[in-house]
């Protein structure tokens, strides 16, 4: 995937449980629909310390998505169309810092008897709504958990790191713990992909030494298992 800043290659790497895209060249980061959101801000803090800053200078970048046109919101250029954002590590602890100044904020202020009144009001109408809701999503998640793993097969992006290595790459549309599970002739294992619920996954493993196929095992918020098909892995 390419930078949209410099154009250089963006490389998948990965802190905590959220994983983003970096440039190497100008130290561009690059995190698809809401990755960025599972970002804490200690992790923020972390971020901006071992990575370089970028200078965005140009007035238009594209998204390397679907190349849509990238907009500023005053800490990111996102990107309206996929949901993905390009920042600087310094921007992202910015913005998480603003964002818990502002909770302090607001949990200062006093409430009102009639402030409280509607936030009783509205709690209620809001668990009312809950309720159906949590019916019919409970007659669709099954599905939506089959379809997303038949899904899984079709983004899964392979790519070799080195000689010895292979990058493992996936969207879900939704938040999943996932396991792959690896299967040869003569043995079986699995590796954890992403033990935190999240919906980007990136895996490094050894290049197989003989021909190897790998799975994807999906785990739900509500703890349902799929499987995906299978695919084949190049062996050394």
């Amino acid at each position: 995937m390419e930078c949209p800043n410099c154009q250089a290659e963006l490389k998948p790497e990965k802190i905590g449980s959220t994983v983003y895209w970096r440039c190497a060249s100008c130290g561009a980061l690059w995190f698809d629909n809401k990755e960025s959101d599972f970002l804490s801000e200690e992790e923020a803090a972390k971020l901006n310390k071992i990575k370089k800053q970028p200078s965005f200078s140009r007035l238009n970048y594209t998204c390397p998505r679907d190349k849509t046109k990238l907009k500023y919101d005053g800490y990111y250029y996102r990107c309206y169309s996929c949901g993905g954002l390009m920042a600087s590590s310094a921007s992202i602890l910015e913005e998480k810092m603003a964002k818990r100044q502002r909770l302090a904020s607001t949990l200062k202020k006093p409430i009102s008897f009639s402030q409280m009144k509607t936030v009783v009001i509205f709690a209620l109408a809001v668990l009312f709504v809950g309720v159906n809701v949590s019916l019919v999503n409970g007659l669709r998640h099954r599905l939506t958990l089959e379809t997303q793993a038949q899904q899984v097969k079709s983004t899964l992006q392979i790519h070799a790191v080195n000689q010895d290595k292979l990058a493992l790459y996936f969207n879900t549309e939704e938040p999943y713990r996932t396991t792959a599970l690896f299967k040869s002739a003569d043995r079986q294992w699995e590796q954890v992909i992403n033990p935190n619920y999240s919906l980007n996954h990136f895996l490094i493993v050894s290049r197989p030494s003989k021909a190897t196929k790998v799975q994807v095992r999906l785990q739900s918020v509500k703890n349902e298992e799929y499987l995906t098909e299978e695919v084949a892995l190049e062996p050394r």
